[in-house]
Parts: C-alpha cells; structure tokens; sequence
C-alpha cells in the first residue's frame, strides 16, 4: 500500500503517460536564476513519450480543403506573413524554429497529406501580423478584422478535427500558444495550452527526461519560457490563481543559441529581452499571489521581491538601456517596454506599504519617475518609429503610467521633495498625453483620475473630497 501511495503521490503510473514527476518540496523555492549558463548532468530519471509521433496525425490534405481554401491567400501573400512573422512578432523564435518550419512549409504547398497540427501553427502565424501597427489598425475594414479572426479560429478548428486532447504534440502546444496573441478576438486562456504543457512534460528540465534527442532540449526550455509569461499574463488579466506551481517545476531557462537566435548584437538583444520579460513576470506572479493571499505575506517577503527586482534591473540596465538615438526601432520597444514592466512591478509591489515603511514610498515614487520619463521617451520625437510596436502591450502600460502619476501627485503635494520641481514638469507632461482621445478610451472608468490629477495640479493641495471617491486603497492613505 506504502509504495502504491508513493506512485500515486508522485504521479508515476507504471502504464500511463504521466511519469514525469520528481520527489520535490512543494514549498515556494523564490527566483529562479536570471540566465542559464550551465547544463546539468543527464539523469537517470525514467523517460515518458512525450510527442505524439507524426504517424498517428498524418491526414488526407482533403479533409482540410474547405478551411485551407476558404482562409489561406496564395501562396505570394502567405509568404509575406510568414515573413512578416519573423520579423515583428515577440517570441518568434522561441515559438517556431524558422530552418525547421521552412521545410514543412514548402512540402506543405505540393503534399497530398498533412499533419494538422502543422495546418493550426500556420493558420496562427499567417493571422499576427495583420493590423500591427496605428496607420494598419485605422484603415482596416471590417473585412480585414474579421479575417483575422477568422484565421484565428481556423487554427482552433485544426487542433479540434486533430483531437489535439487525445494527440498531445509540441506543434499543436505551439499553435495554442501563437493564438494567445488573439485572445481578444476569442475567450481562449491559458489553461489547456497549461496543462498540455505539463502532460508533454516541458516542467522538466529535458536533461530529468531520458530518451529525448539533445536537440529537442532548448526547443522545450523556449516553449515552457513562453507557457510561464502566459500563465501570469492571463492569470493577472483574470484575477485566477497561476496554472504552475513555482515548486513543481526545474526546467532551465533557455540559452542563448546563434543558429536558432541569429549571429548578430540586434539578435542576442532580442533574447535576452525575452528572458527579463519572464523574470519580470515571476516578479509579477509573487505579487499576484501576495495580493490574494488570505494572509497577506510579512515585509520581509516584500523586501526579498524587491532584491530580486534590483537583478533583472540591473541586467536590463547593461542588455536594454533605453537609448533615443538607438537606430533599431525594435529595439527601443523592447528596451522601453522591459523599463515599463520593472516599474510597474516595482510600484505595484510597494503601494499597499507607502504609508508604513518609508523605505517603500521611496522606491515607489522612484519607480512612478521612471515610469513617466519612459512613457515620455515613447511618446517623444521617436513616436512614429514606435508606432509598429505599440500593439505589443502599450495600452497595458497607459494603467500604469495613470497611477505612477496619480502617486507623483498626491505625494509631491503632500510633502517636500528634492526633485519636485522635475516631478512636476513630468506629471504636467503625462497628464496632458493622458487626455488624448485616443488614450481615454483605454482607460474605461479610471478616466476619472484625470480630473482629480488635474485639480492637484492647479491646487497643489490633496483633501478629502478630492480622493474619497477613488477604490484604489493604496489613495486612503494619503487623507
């Protein structure tokens, strides 16, 4: 009975497919280390299939023939996405190999079978990168939106009619991750594309995993990176505790790889970019989970979170500095986007503390300043470069500019500061972007703190009238 309760314990069922577990705490571990440097030894841990073979999904092309025909261009604009695609879509290269998917992709065009899964990724990947950018988004027709979405279920359709439930496969994990990216055409979240995820066992580190080809290695720690960022991603959006156990995984971060990645300084940066977006992330889940917790962690919980904030800070200081004259847009995004993420993690993580450590009020107004020079940077004489990237998260970033000014406001009204006058300048700034028309619709019922940030700063005085109404805690404090 003890060794029966063991397996059970441990998921080890000696006919089943989910062998993959290890004896582990499953006590909150903290960070995990920032880059991968070194590949541990090979264990002896007993290896699980963990691909449905090609065999067993390989379907007649006619069986697809009405979805192909009725969403795919021809072949000269399908080549343009796919282009298009890995040229201006995040984690392009952590999510499909480029080399390996141009050689299924011209068999593709002539083959009398296909692997439907292979059908869903590209479905995915030909939908991303329409209406990427401003100028796009303003001249899209209703057509062209609803071609999107019509791609985008498409691939949906594929992974159905493959019985994506029974034939758990890497490329089918892949196409539920692209079609994440249109989570707003659809209700889609993060929980199958979870728990495929851990029934292909990518919460081992491959290295735990025998009989997996070496090859397969950085692929798997790349597509386990991309299911985390999701996970605390929708997880945040929804309010619903994360998918994985910080505890029950040991799976490395990927490493850097010129073949996959590039050969080139632009490359390396755009991994690297990749990487801190997830260590961000982390820092993102342990607030979450702080923030719901039944008892809210002590201090000293919210001091260790900071320690880890400082490293991913300091790595993206010498990776992403934010530099105007940088010539690749991309780039800038990138390093733009990375300082807006620290901050926000940063303020949030020490709002609900402004009032009784001092040490936190600091390090949240220090986080808001950041936060607005770099919202002035995006929206600055490098604006129109920027404009192709801004889909890519800087609508999210407008809710946290909001409360870094708001937090500006009310404390360098309330008490002296050395750089008041600079805070000043930066709230007058952001409070003016903040009015646009095309920003106010981003900020749904919060559109009301422009009017009490306006007041601060025509009064230069907070009283109770003026903040009572606001359901942000964090605000009270300041009565």
């Amino acid at each position: 009975m003890s060794t029966i309760a063991t397996k059970f314990c441990q998921l080890e069922i000696e006919d089943g497919g989910h062998r993959y577990h290890q004896d582990i705490s499953m006590q909150f571990f903290g960070f995990p280390q920032l880059f991968n440097q070194n590949t541990p030894n090979t264990s002896d841990r007993r290896s699980s299939y963990l691909n449905s073979p090609l065999k067993t999904r390989i379907t007649p092309v006619s069986e697809y023939s009405d979805l192909i025909l009725s969403v795919l261009p021809p072949r000269e604009l399908t080549d343009a996405l796919v282009k298009g695609y890995f040229t201006v879509i995040p984690f392009n290269r952590f999510l499909v190999n480029k080399d390996s998917f141009y050689i299924e992709y011209d068999k593709f065009w002539s083959a009398s079978a296909i692997d439907p899964f292979f059908l869903a990724l590209l479905f995915a990947m030909v939908s991303m990168p329409t209406e990427i950018s401003k100028e796009e988004a303003r001249t899209a027709d209703g057509r062209q939106k609803s071609y999107k979405k019509r791609l985008s279920d498409a691939s949906t359709e594929c992974l159905k009619r493959g019985k994506y439930m029974k034939h758990y496969c890497l490329k089918g994990l892949q196409a539920m991750l692209l079609n994440q990216f249109n989570f707003w055409l659809n209700s889609k979240g993060i929980d199958f594309p979870a728990s495929i995820a851990h029934g292909l066992g990518l919460h081992r580190d491959p290295t735990n995993i025998n009989g997996l080809e070496e090859s397969e290695f950085e692929f798997r720690r790349r597509l386990w990176c991309v299911v985390l960022i999701f996970d605390v991603h929708f997880s945040w959006l929804e309010g619903l505790p994360l998918h994985v156990v910080p505890a029950e995984t040991d799976t490395l971060a990927p490493t850097y790889s010129p073949h996959v990645d590039g050969d080139t300084d632009t490359a390396r940066k755009h991994f690297k970019y990749t990487i801190l977006l997830y260590h961000v992330l982390q820092v993102w889940a342990s607030i979450h989970q702080s923030t719901r917790a039944l008892k809210p962690p002590g201090y000293e919980k919210v001091q260790h979170t900071q320690h880890y904030i400082w490293q991913v800070d300091s790595a993206a200081a010498q990776l992403l500095k934010i530099d105007e004259n940088e010539p690749d847009a991309w780039i800038l995004w990138e390093a733009c986007s990375m300082e807006s993420a620290i901050c926000r993690a940063q303020l949030t993580l020490h709002l609900s503390h402004i009032s009784t450590h001092p040490e936190s009020k600091q390090l949240a107004l220090n986080a808001a300043i950041r936060s607005l020079r770099c919202f002035f940077t995006i929206n600055g004489h490098r604006s129109e470069d920027l404009e192709t990237y801004k889909w890519r998260g800087y609508w999210w970033m407008i809710r946290g500019v909001l409360i870094a000014t708001l937090l500006s406001a009310l404390l360098v009204t309330s008490e002296k500061l050395p750089e008041e006058e600079e805070v000043w300048e930066l709230i007058h700034g952001t409070h003016e972007i903040l009015r646009l028309e095309e920003m106010k619709c981003h900020l749904g019922r919060d559109i009301r703190i422009l009017d009490v940030i306006e007041r601060l700063r025509l009064d230069r005085l907070v009283n109770y009238d003026l903040i009572k109404d606001i359901e942000w805690e964090w605000v009270q404090s300041f009565q």
